[in-house]
């Protein structure tokens, strides 16, 4: 496996915690053992134990607390309910490291057993509706059974309830709560919870329910500790708040997992779910201490190594991060995410701002109710590479933003329901390349500029927000069924946008017949669209011959939509000159299925099969701006290659290639 490079530490400018570091080393140092063993189910565990195998700690945050720089916590199996709270981080060479015993199952939840019983007035037979009181002593900080639910209707909390430790839906009347199984309501002034679930139990056999009662399960109170490495748990169950306005509010961005704006984390190979809003946050959560400590933001935030977990089924989003530098997110399995269904912004399978000098790399993101991978609000620096983005809502990649540069490149993007398969707005200096882009229901890329916003360049000077200096080269485009592709109207000068060596395929997919083949659009903002100029531009074309006269359009009809055929695209733009454009013959459609020149993709397996492989062209396609690998790590070599993410192409013949889980080389 390659090796992420780090940037050395930066100093941190929270005092109060270089404070309390200091404090915490020179009172514990003479005593710290190199490992410390916490087993809850061990007969003698006890937080005052030494911490060996033979006397072992009870809890993790016992641990946490006496862990000096190269110590090692390793941790049995069991159900740990606490926030783990390090109070100090490592040293460059000597990490805190946490790590679940190897084969153990070790979960860490925010929640605590609730005790129910069958609604009063019901017979005494298994019914599935119980209810109970909450009491106020569970909480240590915030009550969630009273706070409101950032971007939600009045009403909704940032409680959770789980039956079997998998979480149910909040109604908010008793109506809605009878009609509907599998949900719960909680009357405030009585602190009454009921739940309806899917089935009945009967009064000597109660449901395992659990409510939560922690923000996170993994959170510093200390912000910017760093050299902190966490492996091979379950976090699940944090009533954590929703990321609304985090920069300046009170709601910051939050995980249950969360390095509270810390530096040189490893967090690998966990499982994070169920959390109400952020499963992992590693940036810089935002100006407000959420612990109430009213520590300042500490500068230095990022040079993690996120990588091999699964994140999934997290109320709004899976990864987030505010101002890290030199990240590495890779390998991470990221699914089902804005299981709430938020429609404001933050939501994201990963959504990063000011993501500087960092890598996205080879992540599955399927099935995610949000964006697949959002890039937002400066990404100097950045990739998003080789990453499998199926199934998601919106966008499956969205740079939004800043003036790069950036590297979109050999990513598979595809089905994207509601938008596109990599979209950019208010974003400059992106380049996408060698990506494989197929029926996603808006297009394949589109690129626009949507606001007068201005954002921060490396030399702090401001910069207004444009579409310019944009590469699209050496893509493959499937059925978009919008079409392949769209960029702004050129009524900014220099805007230097260019697409060219790409691959345009259509009519693969029996349910979009008639969609004209290969379609380009020109997007814009309506208040300065200069739709004459482009009638005025297409009309001289027709005229003296570049174009036939055969296919000249009703001009006021067309004005609306703006859509192009591949030779009007090339004739106006001086875009794709030598990209390719094969027409396949559908052949007879056969148990719902093109019988030729079929390419099939799947979301569930995902596999995918190419019918002829000779459609697949090498073209002249210009390098790339960094070192380049292929979707399966196969060095891209200059000189003509295959567009889109695979360079291993047969010359003939049918291909299936099974897309995930792959052994990848880096």
């Amino acid at each position: 496996m390659r090796q992420f490079k780090l940037v050395p530490t930066l100093l941190l400018t929270a005092l109060v915690a270089l404070c309390l570091w200091g404090v915490s080393a020179v009172s514990l140092r003479a005593e710290s053992p190199h490992l410390l063993v916490v087993a809850q189910q061990h007969p003698q565990a006890a937080d005052d134990n030494p911490g060996t195998e033979a006397k072992p700690l009870r809890t993790i945050d016992a641990a946490a607390q006496r862990a000096q720089p190269g110590d090692k916590i390793l941790v049995r199996e069991g159900i740990y309910r606490e926030r783990v709270m390090p109070p100090r981080g490592g040293e460059r060479d000597r990490p805190i490291v946490y790590e679940a015993a190897a084969g153990e199952t070790v979960v860490l939840r925010g929640s605590e057993v609730w005790a129910a019983q069958p609604m009063a007035g019901l017979p005494d037979a298994p019914t599935p509706y119980w209810e109970g009181t909450v009491s106020e002593t569970l909480f240590e900080d915030v009550d969630p059974f009273t706070t409101q639910l950032e971007r939600m209707p009045q009403g909704y909390l940032r409680a959770q309830v789980f039956l079997q430790s998998r979480p149910l839906r909040q109604v908010l009347d008793r109506e809605s709560l009878q009609q509907q199984s599998g949900t719960w309501f909680f009357e405030s002034d009585r602190r009454q919870l009921r739940v309806h679930l899917p089935q009945s139990y009967p009064a000597d056999d109660p449901p395992f329910l659990e409510i939560s009662t922690r923000r996170a399960v993994f959170a510093p109170k200390i912000r910017g500790l760093g050299y902190i490495q966490v492996r091979g748990f379950v976090m699940e169950h944090g009533a954590n708040p929703f990321p609304s306005g985090f920069w300046r509010s009170r709601s910051p961005q939050a995980g249950i997992l969360s390095t509270r704006s810390g530096h040189h984390w490893a967090i690998e190979h966990n499982t994070i779910r169920y959390a109400k809003s952020l499963g992992l946050d590693c940036g810089s959560e935002g100006r407000y201490d959420i612990d109430g400590l009213e520590q300042p933001m500490p500068d230095g935030a990022g040079y993690h190594v996120v990588r091999y977990n699964t994140i999934t089924d997290n109320g709004c989003g899976g990864i987030a991060g505010w101002k890290q530098t030199a990240s590495l997110i890779a390998y991470n399995v990221i699914d089902r995410n804005n299981r709430l269904g938020f429609t404001a912004p933050e939501t994201g399978g990963i959504k990063v701002h000011e993501f500087v000098d960092g890598q996205i790399i080879g992540n599955v993101l399927r099935n995610n109710e949000c964006f697949g991978i959002w890039v937002d609000n400066i990404y100097r620096g950045a990739r998003v590479s080789r990453n499998l983005v199926l199934s998601n809502r919106g966008a499956g990649i969205f740079m939004e933003m800043g003036g790069g540069p950036a590297l979109v490149d050999n990513n598979i993007v595809a089905f994207t329901s509601l938008g596109e398969g990599i979209y950019t707005h208010d974003a400059s200096g992106v380049t996408v390349a060698h990506n494989w882009l197929q029926a996603n229901t808006h297009f394949g890329v589109y690129m626009r500029t949507v606001s007068d916003r201005q954002f921060r360049r490396a030399d702090e000077s401001l910069e207004a927000v444009a579409t310019r200096g944009q590469r699209i080269f050496g893509n493959v485009f499937i059925d978009n069924y919008r079409g392949h592709l769209s960029l702004p109207y050129p009524a900014e000068p220099d805007t230097d946008n260019l697409s060219d060596y790409n691959l345009f395929v259509n009519g693969t997919v029996w349910q979009w017949e008639g969609q004209e083949p290969h379609r380009f659009v020109w997007n814009h903002r309506r208040d300065t669209v200069e739709r004459d100029r482009l009638v005025m531009a297409l009309t001289e074309a027709f005229e003296d011959g570049r174009l036939p006269e055969t296919e000249k359009p009703n001009f006021e009809a067309w004005r609306e939509t703006l859509v192009l055929p591949l030779s009007w695209w090339q004739e106006l733009t001086g875009s794709d000159r030598h990209s390719v454009a094969p027409v396949l013959e559908a052949g007879e459609i056969a148990n719902g299925a093109i019988e030729k020149g079929a390419i099939s993709l799947g979301t569930f397996t995902p596999d995918l099969e190419v019918a002829e492989a000779s459609v697949m062209p090498r073209l002249a396609i210009p390098p790339l701006p960094l070192a380049s690998r292929d979707f399966w790590g196969n060095r891209i070599e200059e000189g003509e290659r295959f567009p889109g993410p695979f360079q291993n192409w047969p010359e003939e013949g049918s291909v299936r290639w099974h897309l995930w889980p792959v052994e990848v080389s880096d």
